[in-house]
């Protein structure tokens, strides 16, 4: 990584209020993020909206992650003849090098029934999470990890909604420093384990610096 130091602005499952958070994105922002969840209704109108909002928006570097309720981008064969992603870095399970920082992005979130971008049980995830390189530094997830800022009341109860094999892979990137994620917006916020920062940014916005 560079010995600058960059402003990384994480925000996420805006749902169609994304412009709510317009004058809270600094000017001098290096890197914005979106891991998810732009759309409430999951129209067609609304994420090309949603694209020229978070294309106008301050950010050297934009970073884009799918979520469950992005049905325009998962139902997509190309998303990017199909929408106008210029000057936008779309993370489907993929990895990219910016500023000599290695991000790595996927859309895919454990849910009990399906939307966009589901899988229901552990084979799945583990399908999914094992392909996340090695030498990743910052991970993009719609979803949390099991165990960390990912606890909502179900029934009455308070239940943990993360994945518990991308927690266990998580503990093999030795190189990790930020894990950004939304999905639980009850459980947003920020905590730090293990020298990695975990920020969940449902409905809001989170300010990183990282070098």
């Amino acid at each position: 990584m560079l010995g600058e130091r960059l402003k990384l602005i994480h925000i996420s499952d805006t749902h169609g209020r994304h412009r709510e958070l317009t004058k809270l994105i600094p000017s001098d922002t290096d890197i914005l993020v979106h891991s998810g969840d732009w759309s409430h209704f999951e129209w067609t109108e609304e994420t090309e909206a949603f694209l020229k909002w978070f294309k106008e928006m301050p950010g050297k570097h934009k970073i884009l992650v799918s979520g469950n309720h992005d049905g325009p981008f998962s139902k997509s064969a190309d998303v990017y003849s199909e929408f106008d992603l210029e000057g936008v870095h779309y993370l489907e399970n993929q990895s990219i090098e910016i500023e000599g920082i290695k991000f790595y992005g996927s859309p895919n979130v454990r849910m009990d029934f399906e939307m966009s971008f589901t899988y229901f049980n552990d084979s799945e995830a583990l399908s999914l999470w094992k392909n996340i390189p090695e030498d990743t530094e910052v991970l993009i997830t719609h979803g949390p990890a099991h165990g960390t800022l990912d606890q909502n009341i179900s029934s009455g109860k308070v239940k943990s909604f993360g994945c518990k094999i991308l927690e266990t892979e998580l503990q093999k990137l030795k190189k990790l420093k930020l894990h950004l994620f939304g999905h639980v917006h009850e459980a947003k916020g920020v905590e730090k384990k293990n020298g990695v920062i975990f920020s969940n940014a449902a409905t809001g916005i989170q300010i990183h610096q990282i070098h």
